[in-house]
């Protein structure tokens, strides 16, 4: 999602007091190396983020779950993670002056996007950038957006360029949402090319041109790092620009100059305050008390490090916090068997049997999720007492889990539910390929799926009347040999 700042949301902060270490010169090697991997650009042949005409958003392509999605459609996107982007923006500063020097690279790629039958796609202008940023401060908002209709009229399709990657590559390295095709509702695509417009291909190569490439991107990401959000006093949503730079900042500084910032990054885990909070207002006061950023954010771009001071400092967060939010961000770096189940079984006892929990995705299905991958032989009792009196929607988020786990114990926690025919208001098709009639969706239907998903030589089909379900749900119970 491009979460670009209103103007006068954002302020200078304090830049760190971090030094960039010597860096060694780039070798004719790396460079015939670099210049290799540009070349292997023209053979992508599927979407990504910033490639895609079916939803927006950008990920950092070397850690899986960085990606933040903005529009985009209910289908499947198809996305694929070339390994030469990949390679570029993982050597992150080396990579800048290759990828600015073929930014209007005209070269054809395999991917062509096609207009949406309904919608209409067309060529824009717009460059996602920082504006406390000193490298950016002297690009006007003229440069930075132009009228639709001084680049063209509607488009049938568009088959992307080496330049168009090397813009989104570029984007992704120096942390900026730089997208040469993205969705826009409604059924609208956005063409975004350097390689198309000399205009945003010299606007960028100014920004981020340099005799010092790695100087220059060390100072930018510190700058970024010292963005803070000015709180209107209503909501976060103009300071979400500063969150959005403070952890793309902390990401990168930790990913390509580990030595000069997991000092600086241990610290501010160690700062975070993550107590619970007893309400909205309590929220957004703890935010701007954290510097301007949403602690599960500036987690969630930390934990994919295998430093072991970054850990522990995480490890630390996780032991001290009372928050939901920050104990599932922090989840994914700790080791320590006994402290999740410390932390996280009391947790469980403590939701709320009334309610849905936000869906059948919320922290009832993150925590024993967790706990039955960490820790699955300890785990079945807190599952029995998580379903012990369930209303029909956490009898489902039971389900969810066992579909994605493996436990010995699954067939023993499913086979009650088997009986089990309240609804929740989820339906189904009774006919294939119609979506009418539909039917109620029951307890018993999910457990069925779910049991069939351990035990392949089993089938349920969630097809036709309750009572043809009811007449494959005993075939199950006796295959099982289930009373």
């Amino acid at each position: 999602m491009n979460r670009q700042s209103r103007a006068g949301s954002l302020k200078r902060g304090k830049l760190p007091t971090i030094r960039l270490g010597s860096q060694p010169p780039i070798t004719d090697a790396q460079a015939g190396q670099i210049r290799g991997l540009i070349a292997q650009l023209a053979a992508i042949n599927k979407p990504y983020f910033g490639l895609s005409g079916t939803l927006s958003g950008s990920g950092f392509a070397p850690l899986e779950g960085q990606e933040s999605s903005g529009a985009f459609l209910l289908t499947n996107h198809a996305l694929s993670v070339p390994e030469s982007l990949k390679t570029l923006v993982a050597l992150g500063a080396k990579a800048l002056p290759f990828l600015l020097e073929a930014l209007d690279n005209p070269t054809p790629t395999q991917l062509t996007i096609k207009a949406h039958p309904s919608g209409g796609m067309f060529y824009e202008m717009s460059l996602h950038h920082n504006p406390v940023n000193s490298a950016e401060q002297g690009i006007s908002q003229s440069q930075l957006t132009q009228a639709r209709a001084a680049l063209g009229k509607d488009i049938p399709s568009y088959t992307v360029t080496v330049g168009d990657v090397c813009f989104v590559i570029l984007g992704q390295i120096v942390g900026r949402e730089y997208q040469a095709i993205r969705y826009q509702p409604t059924l609208c695509i956005v063409v975004n090319s350097p390689v198309h417009d000399p205009a945003l291909c010299a606007t960028v190569r100014s920004i981020w041109r340099s005799d010092n490439p790695m100087q220059k991107l060390f100072n930018s990401l510190c700058e970024d790092y010292a963005s803070v959000g000015v709180y209107d006093k209503k909501s976060l949503d103009d300071w979400d620009a500063a969150d959005a730079l403070i952890c793309g900042a902390a990401l990168r500084l930790l990913y390509y100059f580990p030595q000069e910032a997991t000092a600086l990054l241990v610290k501010r885990l160690d700062d975070l305050k993550a107590g619970k909070d007893r309400d909205v207002d309590a929220y957004i006061r703890r935010c701007i008390a954290n510097g301007g950023v949403r602690s599960e954010n500036l987690l969630k771009a930390l934990t994919w490090s295998k430093s072991p001071a970054v850990r522990a400092a995480i490890t630390r967060v996780f032991r001290r916090t009372n928050n939901s939010s920050t104990l599932k961000a922090a989840l994914p770096s700790v080791d320590d068997i006994a402290l999740i189940r410390h932390r996280l079984e009391p947790h469980i006892a403590a939701l709320p049997r009334r309610n849905d929990e936000d869906g059948p995705y919320g922290d009832g299905y993150n925590f024993l999720l967790a706990l039955c991958k960490r820790t699955p032989s300890t785990t079945e009792a807190v599952f029995s007492r998580y379903l012990r009196g369930a209303r029909p929607e956490r009898c489902y988020t039971a389900c969810l889990i066992l579909r994605e786990v493996r436990v010995t114990w699954a067939t023993k926690m499913l086979a009650p539910l088997l009986s089990d025919k309240r609804t929740w208001g989820y339906e189904y098709a009774v006919e294939k390929g119609k979506n009418k009639p539909c039917l109620p969706i029951r307890v018993c239907d999910e457990a069925a799926i779910t049991l069939c998903a351990s035990h392949p030589k089993l089938m349920f089909v969630q097809q036709g009347t309750h009572a043809a379900l009811d007449a494959q749900i005993a075939t199950l119970r006796a295959a099982l040999a289930l009373r």
